[in-house]
């Protein structure tokens, strides 16, 4: 009868310690999950933001060569409107066709440039624009990287005080059952029967009442500390 009693007592005691790791492990299972999240949020806002680093450095580099080209246009007209309105030029047929080439070309870019410049320079204001929102977008997930420091050190906390509590539960555990086995072989030296009797049913209650409560108070401790 008693090592039956000892056979049913040691199958539940995996499962009292099974349900105490549970709530840890899914609480350490979501932190987890929550750090992978928040990593690959931090990753996509830091390609975006290289993207638009690359992009605004191109435009400005096209900027600054419309400008560039703007300036010669600019030094080219302003050579020609220093020459006297009364001047008379005489040209040879080829370079009136240059000339008349020159000019048609002059119109064809004028407008094409200007227009060019004024797109480039709305591209150049709407990425200043997702640079800035991104820039606010980056402040905004500084505090969850505090977060994700704090969750890394609490999971931590976590997995030491479970592996305390199982020590500690596998101690007392042995403990007692070491006491239960030793009034167990006292009893069976002892002549009378109902003495036997009486003292292996203490040994029993003492083992029930010990182990749970010690493994209720520690799975208390687990799940305080995982709120």
């Amino acid at each position: 009868m008693a090592s039956k009693t000892k056979t049913s007592k040691d199958a539940e005691a995996p499962e009292e310690t099974s349900e105490t790791e549970d709530p840890v492990r899914e609480r350490k299972v979501q932190l987890q999950e929550e750090c992978r999240t928040l990593t690959q949020h931090l990753d996509t806002y830091l390609g975006r933001a290289q993207q638009l680093l690359r992009a605004n450095k191109r435009l400005e580099k096209e900027a600054q060569g419309t400008e560039e080209q703007s300036r010669s246009y600019l030094s080219c007209r302003a050579k020609l409107s220093q020459d006297p309105p009364g001047m008379v030029i005489t040209l040879s047929h080829q370079n009136r066709q240059e000339l008349a080439r020159i000019q048609a070309q002059r119109e064809e870019l004028v407008p094409q440039y200007a227009g060019k410049e004024q797109e480039v320079r709305s591209a150049l204001q709407d990425t200043e624009k997702e640079a800035s929102l991104l820039g606010a977008e980056l402040g905004e997930l500084e505090p969850c990287k505090e977060q994700k420091a704090q969750a890394e050190q609490k999971v931590k906390a976590l997995e030491r005080e479970l592996r305390v509590t199982r020590i500690r539960c596998a101690e007392e555990t042995h403990g007692v059952r070491s006491r239960f086995l030793r009034d167990k072989a006292q009893c069976e030296q002892l002549p009378k029967v109902a003495s036997c009797s009486r003292s292996s049913l203490s040994s029993r209650n003492s083992w029930q009442q010990t182990v749970p409560d010690k493994l209720e108070r520690s799975s208390a401790q687990v799940l305080l500390l995982g709120v």
